[in-house]
């Protein structure tokens, strides 16, 4: 007895679509909290308060890539490449913020 059955291409294109947007969505949302809300400035002064290493640069690196690399990522523009910095992001997020 089979129960499951091989995704065609379509459906996996489908799938990584949905993902890509989704997944866009959220840092998209981040993003424009760090941008509009916080401001640069404040995502400095929470980056310092945090330990980042040179804070500053790396408000301003974190919340472009949050942004315009949330785009690219839903337009499908260098996604793997998009997709490694947003996983640096989130390894950063981890052992800086979480831990």
């Amino acid at each position: 007895m089979k129960i499951f059955r091989a995704a065609s291409p379509g459906q996996v294109s489908l799938g990584l679509a949905v993902l890509r947007i989704a997944t866009g969505a959220v840092f998209i949302d981040h993003g424009y909290q760090k941008m509009f809300k916080m401001g640069i400035g404040g995502v400095t002064g929470f980056f310092t308060q945090i330990g980042v290493p040179m804070p500053s640069v790396m408000a301003t690196l974190i919340t472009l890539l949050e942004v315009f690399g949330a785009v690219a990522l839903i337009v499908g523009f260098l996604t793997r490449p998009i997709a490694l910095a947003f996983a640096l992001d989130m390894l950063g997020a981890i052992f800086l913020v979480q831990l």
